[in-house]
Formats: structure tokens, C-alpha cells, sequence
């Protein structure tokens, strides 16, 4: 039986979670055998932002030590018992966080099954940010086994093949992760001895139908009726909304656009075989026609009007940067926006020119901006939108130009970029910041505080309150470090008693009053846990 403990690193300042198991015991069935750690031998292998690092192992005459990263945050099912059945957009969220992990583990060599997603084993950390802990009973995949050697899992969870019938794989899985979005939506505990599973509508008729349905084929007796990976499950939960004529009635409409970009280009083209000396001209105009919409013409149209502006002129930035104010004024940029921009700006900006213009530095400033507040693909939201940001923040860091005016804002912004990069990001070999690298950070976190607050815009609303969330956890997460460096108190309080007061005077729409009421409670937070280190 093993047993965890928090530790705190007395050299750093930092929190461990140590994992004790006694050496003649079998980790998963307790016998005197002296068998290897499945568990460490599994995470030892691992890099997965939503998955505790392994850090250290050490052993005595009696026991194995496994130092792991301590998870601050809430377990589902405490959070489940207090709150009662979750909100569905929240659950499928964290459905959609708990299948990049599997899809992770699932992609190893040989898959790795966990075997064990229930509640209790995913935590929620004080950011927002889904972990999955304790790989007990974890095993690897064998497929030439008919069968697991051992019964495991936890009862109401636990696929039908976890119960000896067939090996488990990665469609077991599937099962548990079903259950526990059932669960957790419902708030019906499968453990339960009079438990009988039922659809999620049967406890709420308002619940979503295809979300019913998702779930329904999750928990399929037979693996092969359930998602046979997490890629199909993955696009089960992010289209399960979607009208089935409104998806036909969405194609049509792209392919109508499509057939008229053909017929643009090539009536363009005719024209320029046609016409050659009026060809400059013709394509000047039509470009210029094209960049010079209303701003109140349709989010699609505005789309694929700017799109089509690049097809003409692809080293022009000025139809790219209309095509970014768009997202921005949409406050939309997913991975299918994000896609669809890098798709057509790489084509062009394969090779960043040597003296690039301020036009394109402008360019490559908006793209990091709207990556850094905005884009919301992937799994790992932060690290995605920071080192994509940092992509274009490096190219006007890299540019010897002295003429762009926002070029100290953009190397602030590059150096915020380039410290997650460094010092949180960098799984493998953990590097501590020295005095140095917080000196920088805080210099550039306090020139981006003091740019956003000159902004006065409703769409900086949110970029504002953005900006504070990053710069408050960050702040938290590296509290133990400033300390360590002897970054002065005052100097950190700056931040949250700034941040508190901007936020107070603010004046919020409906929905970003919940973010407001969130960053308030992190200020406070803040201050009291940094006094305690100081004190």
C-alpha cells in the first residue's frame, strides 16, 4: 500500500508530492513479490502538460520514493460533491482536455491504458487546467495477450473487459472516460449498488441530444460499438451541436465561394493574358476594391473577401492585417482561424526578409498579439497561444529596424514569450530562473501593464483582463523563486494592487463579469500568499 506526501524542496522553496512504496510489496496487488514500479517505469517516459512529471526515484532497504510534481487544484469529485451536476459546456471541455491525454498515452509505443479515469484521479488546478494523477494501475498494451493478468479498476467506471473478459485497450478507456462525463453531468454515481445506467436526458430533458448520444456510444458493452480512438471521439464533442443541415447548408456555401473564387482568378487571368498592358492596373484596383469593405459587411464575407485580397497580392500585409482586425473584432481565434491565417502567410512569408518594412513588422506585431490573447486551438491553451505568439514576437526581435513604433512593446512581449519557453515550458531539463531572467520579466510584464491600461477600446476589455489572469498565475507559480532571488515584496505587490484597482474601475459586459470577479479573488489570493513567504 503506498502512501503520498506533500514535501517542500527547502533549497527552492517548492512544493513535491512523494510517493512512498514499500519495496517487498507489489505495488497493485499488495504481494511480498520484489517487482518492479509499473507506475514510475510508465511516467519516468512521459511529457504531457497535463500529466505530473517524474523528478527524482530513490530507494532504501524498505521503501521506493517516487518525487513527482505536487498538483495544486481540486479533484472532479470533490468539486462534484460540492457543487452538485456540472454546467455541459464546462464537462465536455474538460472531456475534450481528458482526450488529448489518452490520445497521448494511447500514441505511445506500445499504448499506454490507463484504466482508472474516474473523478477522483483528474484534478482541476487553481488556473483552470486539467491534470490526470496516479498511474497505479496503468499498464502497456500486449497484443498478443487475450486478456489483463489482474481484475482492476474501480467498480461502476471500470469497462466490461476490465473484468477479465477480454484485454483492456484503449476503447476501455473510452468506456471509463464516458462514465465519468455521464457522472459528472448527471451527478448519478455509478458506485452506486441501485445505480442503472440511463441517458443523460433521462435526468435533464434540456440536455443536449447529440451530447446523449456521445456518451451513449462511450459506454457501449461491445468495444467495437464504442469511439474505436480518441481522434473519433475527439470530433464527436466538438460537433455533437452541429445541425446535420446546417453542416450541408455550410458546405454549399464554401463551395459556392470557392467556385467564385475559381471564376474571379480566372477571369482574372483572362483578363491579363488579354489586356496586358492595363493588367497592373486592373489588379491594383480590384485589390484596393477588395481591402476597402465596410466593417459592418458579415464576419464570413469579410473572411473570404480578405482572403481573396491575398491570393492577388500575397507579399501585400495590408489585406493580412484586415483579415486579423477581423478576428480580433470577432474575438475569434480558434485552431480552424489559426490554420487558415498561418496557411496563407506562410505560403507567402516562407523566409523572413533581411530588412523587413514596418509594414510587415506591424504584420508580424498583430499576428503575436492575436495568438497571445486570443487563440483558444489545441489542448494546452497558454503554452499554444505563448509559443505561437512567439513565433512573430521573434521576428521583430531578430529585425534591426528602429522606425517601428511599437518595436519596445514587441520585445517586452517576446521576452514574456521567451521565459515560459525557457523556464516553464522546458519539461525536460528543469532550469530555476536566476536574478537576471526576473528582473527582465517583471520589467516586461510591467510595460505591458502599462500599455494595455492606455487601451480604451470595448475589445481590450478582454485583452486587458487577459493579460491580468497571465500575469497574476504566473506570479503565483513563481512566488518560491522571487523569494529565493530576493525579488523585493513591493516590487511583486506592484502587480496585484495595480491589477485590483484597474480591475475595480472597470466596466464589464455580463459575460466577462465572471473573468472580472475571477482576477479580484487571484489578486487577493496573491497577497496572501506572498506574505506568508515574506513574512
Amino acid at each position: 500500500m503506498s502512501t503520498v506526501y506533500l514535501c517542500t524542496d527547502l533549497h527552492l522553496q517548492k512544493y513535491w508530492a512523494l510517493k512512498e512504496i514499500p519495496v517487498t510489496a507489489d505495488p497493485l496487488s499488495g504481494s511480498s513479490e520484489n517487482k518492479p514500479l509499473p507506475e514510475a517505469e510508465l511516467m519516468k517516459k512521459l511529457d504531457h502538460p497535463s500529466l505530473p512529471r517524474i523528478v527524482d526515484i530513490f530507494r532504501n532497504e524498505h521503501t521506493v520514493c517516487i518525487v513527482m510534481d505536487y498538483i495544486e487544484g481540486q479533484s472532479l469529485d470533490k468539486i462534484l460533491a460540492e457543487r452538485g451536476p456540472l454546467p455541459c459546456a464546462t464537462v465536455v471541455s474538460w472531456g475534450i482536455s481528458l482526450c488529448h491525454v489518452l490520445q497521448y498515452l494511447h500514441s505511445q509505443d506500445p499504448p499506454i491504458i490507463f484504466r482508472d479515469i474516474k473523478p477522483s484521479n483528474i484534478m482541476l488546478t487553481r488556473d483552470g487546467q486539467i491534470k490526470v494523477i496516479d498511474f497505479g494501475i496503468a499498464r502497456e498494451y500486449k497484443e498478443e495477450t487475450d486478456n489483463d493478468t489482474r481484475i482492476l479498476g474501480t467498480k461502476g467506471y471500470a469497462s466490461p473487459e476490465h473484468y477479465g473478459r477480454r484485454q483492456t485497450d484503449i476503447r476501455s478507456d473510452i468506456y471509463s472516460l464516458g462514465m465519468t462525463l455521464h457522472h459528472l453531468i448527471t451527478g448519478a454515481d455509478p458506485r452506486s449498488p441501485l445505480y442503472q445506467y440511463k441517458g443523460i436526458r433521462s435526468y435533464d430533458p434540456k440536455l443536449p441530444a447529440g451530447l446523449e448520444q456521445v456518451i451513449n456510444t462511450c459506454v457501449s458493452i461491445d468495444p467495437k460499438d464504442r469511439y474505436q480512438n480518441c481522434e473519433e471521439l475527439l470530433f464527436a464533442l466538438h460537433h455533437y451541436p452541429e445541425d446535420q443541415a446546417q453542416q450541408k447548408k455550410r458546405k454549399k456555401r464554401k463551395l459556392l465561394l470557392f467556385q467564385c473564387s475559381i471564376f474571379l482568378s480566372v477571369l482574372c487571368l483572362a483578363l491579363s493574358l488579354t489586356f496586358h498592358s492595363r493588367s497592373t492596373f486592373l489588379t491594383d484596383s480590384y485589390y484596393e476594391d477588395l481591402t476597402q469593405i465596410s466593417p459592418s459587411t458579415p464576419y464570413d464575407t469579410r473572411i473570404s473577401t480578405y482572403l481573396q485580397a491575398i491570393s492577388i497580392k500575397p507579399q501585400d500585409p495590408t489585406a493580412y492585417l484586415l483579415l486579423l482586425q477581423t478576428y480580433q473584432d470577432q474575438q475569434k481565434f480558434g485552431e480552424a482561424e489559426g490554420q487558415q491565417f498561418t496557411s496563407v502567410f506562410n505560403t507567402a512569408f516562407s523566409e523572413a526578409p533581411a530588412c523587413p518594412s514596418d509594414q510587415l513588422l506591424q504584420l508580424y506585431y498583430e499576428a503575436g498579439i492575436t495568438y497571445f490573447y486570443l487563440y483558444s486551438g489545441e489542448d494546452d491553451q497558454e503554452r499554444s497561444r505563448i509559443q505561437n505568439a512567439h513565433t512573430y514576437f521573434l521576428q521583430i526581435h531578430n529585425s534591426s529596424s528602429e522606425s517601428f513604433p511599437q518595436k519596445d512593446l514587441a520585445e517586452s512581449y517576446y521576452r514574456i514569450c521567451e521565459f515560459y519557453r525557457q523556464y516553464i515550458f522546458h519539461t525536460v531539463n528543469i532550469v530555476e530562473p536566476d536574478r537576471e531572467a526576473y528582473d527582465s520579466l517583471l520589467l516586461s510584464l510591467r510595460q505591458c501593464l502599462q500599455q494595455i491600461q492606455k487601451e480604451e477600446t470595448t475589445d481590450h476589455i478582454y485583452y486587458q483582463l487577459t493579460l491580468y489572469q497571465m500575469i497574476l498565475n504566473l506570479l503565483e507559480n513563481e512566488r518560491f523563486g522571487f523569494y529565493e532571488q530576493n525579488i523585493p515584496e513591493k516590487d511583486l505587490l506592484f502587480f496585484s494592487e495595480t491589477i485590483e484597482q484597474n480591475c475595480q474601475s472597470l466596466q464589464t459586459s455580463h459575460t466577462l463579469s465572471p473573468l472580472r470577479e475571477k482576477i479580484l479573488q487571484l489578486c487577493l489570493t496573491f497577497q496572501e500568499d506572498l506574505r506568508q513567504i515574506y513574512e
